[in-house]
């Protein structure tokens, strides 16, 4: 049982997940994903300040407000919606 122990950590995927662990790389990734998910309002809150700003055509600003807001998820809550 050993011996298959030693060679597992021996192996790649053992080396990689060691390495992973070290890295402490999945407390990164949740970072990183967080910091995204705080950066999507003001960065389409910008989008559609430029888009009022550039696009005068009442029926092409709803079109792409709601093209945005298709972007959510459908279980979003109602103040992302128009």
């Amino acid at each position: 049982m050993r011996a298959l122990l030693g060679r597992l950590k021996e192996s790649f995927p053992g080396r990689l997940g060691k390495a992973y662990g070290e890295a402490k790389a999945g407390n990164y990734a949740a970072a990183l994903a967080f910091q995204g998910f705080m950066s999507m309002f003001p960065l389409l809150l910008g989008i559609l300040a430029i888009v009022g700003l550039v696009i005068r055509d009442p029926r092409r600003q709803a079109q792409v407000r709601n093209l945005i807001v298709n972007a959510f998820p459908g279980d979003s809550p109602p103040s992302v919606a128009p």
